[in-house]
Parts: structure tokens; C-alpha cells; sequence
């Protein structure tokens, strides 16, 4: 008896301990580790809902290739994602990427980052920087923190947006949305743009707070808190 018991509790400790590595969980699918580099959410899918949440750390190489936008977690269309409390997606140029009719829900953090100057991931050679990136006829949700920041010293043109949705979307926003840009060009050659949240087409909903800043050796430096 006192083995059976002694069994169940062992069993019981490491369903405790998987649960507590676990970061990301689609389905059956389930990653045992505190902290992974990438998620490719369509290299995951067998089938049924496409759904995937995570409390853990994703972080940015992996996801989507290394030579594009490298972002934490990228995936195809129709995905449903929920980053919960305490997890934290650490992206590139695009903290988050998905495709047309995708859904994402953040009550954690999510960022993303382009910079010359440290040589992290760039996107289409315009050092943009995205927290969230979704397609057309998507939703964003957010509880928790999305941040963009965007840094060159080449004397290009460079862009930061905390949430980007296509067309016919919807952006509802009760946490923290913020974008940063600068472009450092001792000729002032460098321009710098940036948008806290921007929606193509639809419905734009704000309870919390969004902010944008622009910093460039140039004078067109252009800050937009949000565009609907």
C-alpha cells in the first residue's frame, strides 16, 4: 500500500513539474521547457482547432527563419493564441506574426525589436519593427504589455509599430501598446516613423494606454499614437 501511495505522489510531482516547464501547449503537443528559441505554430499543427496558449518564454531565432522577421511565434492563418500572465514572447522585427482570421490574446508581454546598431533581426532591409503583426479579418486583445523598438545608425528609414492588423480587424486594448523609433545618422540621413497601434480597416477599441515616440537626426521624425 505504502508503495502505490509512494507512486501516486511521485506521479503527481512530475505531472507538477512538467506543468511548470511547459510553455507552450497546443492540443497534445506540449513542450517540456522553460524557455525556447521560436515557435512555428504550423510545424506543430496535426490537426482540429488551431489553438495554442503559453505561460512560458519564447524567445526570438527559430520562428519563422532567422533571415526574415524572426519572429517569437509565427504561424499561418487561423490560429488562436493566448500569451497568459507571466508569459513573454521576445521576438525580432515581429514579436508575433499570423495570418488572415487569427485571434490573439495577451496578458503577458510581447515585443519586438529591430536594431543596426546590436545587429538584431531586421525585416525587408527597413529595420520595422512589430510587436504583433495579423492579416486580414484578425482580433488583437490586449491585457498585457506588446512593445516595438527600432534602432539604425545606416542612415535608412526606419519604422516601429506596436500592433499592426490588415484589413476588416479588430484591436481592443486595455494594457500597455508602445513603439519607439530612432535613427542616429551623423549626416541626418535617417528618418524615423512609428505607430503605437495601426488598423488598416475595422473596429479599434482603447481603455488602457498607447504611446509612440520618434527620434531622428533628420526633422521628419514622426510619432502616431494610434491609427484607425
Amino acid at each position: 500500500m505504502k508503495k502505490i501511495y509512494l507512486g501516486f505522489c511521485l506521479f503527481l510531482a512530475f505531472l507538477l513539474v512538467l506543468q511548470g516547464f511547459s510553455v507552450l501547449v497546443h492540443a497534445d503537443v506540449i513542450i517540456p521547457t522553460p524557455s525556447v528559441d521560436g515557435v512555428d505554430l504550423d510545424a506543430l499543427y496535426i490537426s482540429g482547432a488551431k489553438k495554442a496558449s503559453t505561460a512560458g518564454t519564447v524567445n526570438v531565432f527559430g520562428a519563422g527563419g532567422t533571415d526574415n522577421s524572426s519572429p517569437a511565434v509565427y504561424g499561418g492563418d487561423g490560429w488562436n493564441l493566448t500569451l497568459e500572465t507571466g508569459g513573454v514572447l521576445a521576438g525580432g522585427a515581429y514579436g508575433i506574426d499570423l495570418g488572415d482570421g487569427s485571434t490573439v490574446t495577451v496578458n503577458g508581454a510581447v515585443s519586438g525589436r529591430a536594431d543596426t546598431v546590436t545587429g538584431s533581426p531586421t525585416y525587408n532591409d527597413q529595420y520595422s519593427a512589430t510587436g504583433i503583426y495579423a492579416a486580414d479579418n484578425s482580433r488583437i486583445t490586449n491585457a498585457g504589455s506588446i512593445s516595438a523598438a527600432a534602432v539604425t545608425d545606416t542612415g535608412a528609414t526606419i519604422y516601429a509599430t506596436g500592433v499592426y492588423v490588415e484589413g476588416n480587424g479588430t484591436i481592443t486594448n486595455s494594457g500597455n501598446i508602445s513603439a519607439t523609433s530612432t535613427a542616429i545618422n551623423p549626416t541626418g540621413g535617417s528618418n524615423a516613423g512609428v505607430f503605437g497601434a495601426y488598423l488598416d480597416s475595422g473596429s479599434f477599441t482603447n481603455s488602457g494606454t498607447i504611446s509612440a515616440a520618434a527620434t531622428s537626426s533628420a526633422t521628419d521624425a514622426a510619432a502616431y499614437t494610434d491609427s484607425a
